[in-house]
């Protein structure tokens, strides 16, 4: 049984003895600022980035949500192999959330408990998908985290069909009309090479209607590292281009990594020799398993 609910399993396994198996860790649930300032406007100031950032505490989640069912991923969507950049995570301090956020002009002007400039509350929208419990605690505690900052998250969620459609059927993520975004992404396959995620000629629109570009990031020094990246044979020479591209997009903060989890399966507790592989599917090693008495 495959869930993306560790909770879930977990109880399962003291009711009806099924066991929650991982892979190791990698990629990572993480939550995105559309980084098209037409569209997300409120995220075009880093300050409020970072302060969004710093106000996250990853290691209260893992704790008490996913049972330490995961890792923390400091900031890259390359986290668990080989060529994953040694970032310094943004600690948990809201302290210095609420000053970031002051630096900006963002105060609790009316004691409320949200901040607010020029009448405006300082507020977004929130976007994951509707119905995967787990998304959705997580999503709650995370509205609190921000509350406690001054910071009000509004949660709209969606159907699956809708969030992750393309941009001619009118895919939320590929349209780019959502404020912060939740989803997970990973490394599927045995090679770095994801940059169709980043590039700024693969932001989905009109004229590119399949493009897998969702964060609306376009930054042209990540860009060039990238494309050099993806045509370069010396695996030293690769990771060091991949480390740099990571660098300065952890820098830009546009996307709050919130933990890594491998992928969860419940087995029945007896099948033995199960096992879940980096790169291959939960049936990679069917031939090996077998019920012991």
């Amino acid at each position: 049984m495959r869930s993306a609910n560790i909770p879930k399993l977990e109880e399962l396994g003291k009711t009806v003895g099924v066991s929650l198996i991982q892979t190791v860790p990698a990629g990572g649930e993480r939550y995105v600022m559309n980084a098209d300032a037409s569209q997300a406007p409120l995220f075009a100031d880093k300050n409020v980035r970072l302060a969004l950032q710093h106000a996250v505490d990853q290691d209260t989640i893992i704790s008490d949500l996913l049972g330490g069912w995961a890792a923390v991923n400091p900031g890259t969507e390359w986290f668990g192999t080989p060529w994953a950049a040694d970032l310094e995570r943004y600690a948990y301090d809201p302290d210095k959330s609420m000053e970031l956020l002051a630096d900006s002009g963002w105060t609790d002007s009316d004691g409320d408990g949200y901040a607010d400039k020029d009448g405006e509350i300082l507020e977004f929208i929130h976007t994951t998908t509707a119905g995967v419990l787990q998304r959705e605690q997580v999503q709650l505690v995370v509205q609190q985290m921000f509350k406690d900052v001054g910071v009000k998250m509004i949660i709209e969620n969606g159907r699956s069909a809708e969030l992750f459609g393309t941009y001619d059927q009118g895919g939320t993520w590929s349209n780019g009309s959502y404020e912060m975004a939740g989803w997970s992404h990973g490394l599927r396959a045995p090679d770095p090479e994801i940059s169709n995620r980043f590039l700024c000629k693969d932001i989905a629109g009109p004229d590119n209607t399949t493009g897998a570009q969702w964060n609306r990031y376009c930054n042209p020094a990540v860009d060039e590292l990238l494309l050099a990246a993806s045509s370069e044979f010396d695996e030293a020479k690769k990771t060091e281009l991949l480390h740099k591209a990571q660098e300065i997009m952890h820098d830009d903060a546009y996307r709050i990594f919130l933990f890594a989890s491998g992928r969860n399966f419940g087995v029945a507790k007896g099948l033995e020799n199960f096992a879940l592989g980096r790169w291959h599917s939960w049936y990679g090693n069917m031939h090996n398993w077998y019920w012991s008495e």
